[in-house]
């Protein structure tokens, strides 16, 4: 199917808008949902009906379905909503990413590149200031890619200013933790 990436990140951001939206007009009535994440990531799959005569399920598999399944579990480590594959973002030219850095999946000898969507490209509500914290965030990340030391001031500064910003805080935290890189070693599935 045709941009099929700008698709998903779109049904991904529609998906996360409704849950926030549901979950917090639930928690005004004393009711508490948990927060719901999602991965996506882009490549081949195998998707139809399996099983028997008893029963068959129509669904997907393969070493892509899995790192999308395990991109939503990294959420929950990472303190976002969303995260999305690099070759997923390459493709998706309608929307605003900020990276989080070259995840290593366990079992996998190779990191992947993961953003978090921000925004469409023609969204009106991204102001002078989201511009302004999107850039320092931009910032910030390639002095802690390039391995620089100056990067944990550049993601506290971000986080005087924004204190809600899980992905600041979650930088900040590998940071002042010893990190030094964007690599960010994931021990579980």
């Amino acid at each position: 199917q045709e941009d099929q990436a700008n698709q998903a990140v779109g049904l991904a951001l529609a998906i996360d808008r409704f849950s926030e939206g549901f979950r917090k007009e639930l928690a005004t009535r004393g009711l508490t949902l948990g927060v719901t994440r999602v991965g996506v990531h882009r490549g081949p799959a195998i998707v139809g009906n399996f099983g028997g005569q008893r029963f068959f399920d129509y669904t997907a598999i393969g070493d892509t379905v899995n790192t999308a399944a395990r991109l939503e579990g990294a959420n929950k480590y990472i303190g976002t909503r969303l995260c999305v594959s690099g070759p997923v973002v390459r493709a998706a030219s309608a929307f605003v990413f900020r990276p989080v850095g070259n995840i290593f999946l366990k079992g996998k000898h190779e990191g992947i590149e993961t953003f978090e969507p921000v925004s469409a490209v023609n969204e009106d509500h991204v102001g002078v200031l989201a511009h302004e914290q999107a850039q320092a965030y931009e910032n910030a990340f390639a002095l802690m890619k390039n391995g620089n030391s100056g990067a944990l001031e550049a993601f506290r500064q971000i986080q005087a200013t924004s204190q809600e910003d899980a992905l600041v805080r979650f930088q900040v935290y590998r940071l002042s933790h010893g990190a030094r890189n964007a690599d960010i070693i994931l021990g579980e599935k």
